[in-house]
């Protein structure tokens, strides 16, 4: 792998990642580290001047083929279901789910450019980082629910889904990795994982679990409420708009 692209790299799993691929740099040319705010991001601006033969940080928002886009960037509001409220929810979905499609779009031509054969993970390959707590399946089973991030996250793993699929005949390897809860500020200090530890223990850990991935996929009381009301506008990749897509989630989520 020559060359890729993190998002969130700024701080927590991003950051660490980041550091990880520059300590054992052998095989990376160039590492694309993407943040938002500078005054949040001055360890990764410090790691980038010490190594600035291989970071080049990207001012999110403001060739070559690229190899890996890793989408990693993400928030949490933590919210109960008595705190749910309607912007906090739509928040979410827009930095979790809106801000990889918009990355996605932004660098698919780089990614496609990569491609020279086979599928194969380090040559062409676009990594969504979920969570578990995404997955309709475990949830039952959760000791706790994060409304807006469990939506979101859930969403994004349909994304995922349905991308790859409309990029079967590509050969960009197309995923999705669940890092662990890892001692972030946003998996907090109780969280089992260091982000070298997520990462993280040797260079090829992305590559073994996108392998593993591959695998497993090919007044009165009321006793029934029926949330059936929703939309679709019948979005393609190649028609995604932010918009609609922030519509169809306000009728079939917040609506719900």
């Amino acid at each position: 792998m020559k060359s890729i692209l993190i998002t969130g790299a700024n701080r927590g799993i991003g950051l660490g990642i980041v550091k990880q691929l520059v300590s054992n740099s052998s095989s990376i040319e160039f590492i694309f580290a993407g943040y938002r705010d500078a005054n949040k991001s001055e360890e990764l601006l410090d790691l980038a001047k010490q190594h600035s033969n291989i970071i080049i940080p990207i001012q999110i928002g403001n060739s070559r083929g690229l190899n890996c886009l890793l989408n990693n960037a993400g928030v949490n509001k933590d919210l109960k279901l008595n705190d749910i409220n309607e912007q906090d929810m739509l928040d979410t979905y827009k930095h979790n789910v809106i801000g990889p499609w918009r990355v996605t779009k932004t660098f698919l031509p780089l990614v496609e450019k990569a491609v020279i054969g086979e599928r194969n993970v380090l040559q062409a390959s676009i990594i969504n980082v979920s969570s578990v707590m995404g997955s309709v399946t475990l949830a039952p089973i959760l000791p706790f629910f994060y409304f807006d991030y469990q939506c979101s996250k859930a969403a994004l793993n349909m994304f995922t889904v349905c991308f790859a699929e409309t990029l079967a005949k590509s050969n960009i390897y197309i995923g999705l990795l669940h890092p662990g809860w890892v001692k972030t500020d946003m998996g907090g200090a109780q969280a089992p994982l260091t982000t070298e530890e997520a990462y993280i223990t040797d260079g090829t850990s992305i590559q073994k679990a996108v392998e593993q991935l591959e695998q497993i996929l090919n007044g009165n009381d009321l006793n029934c409420l029926i949330n059936n009301a929703g939309m679709t506008t019948e979005l393609r990749f190649s028609n995604i708009y932010e918009k609609d897509m922030m519509e169809t989630y306000r009728q079939n989520v917040i609506g719900p």
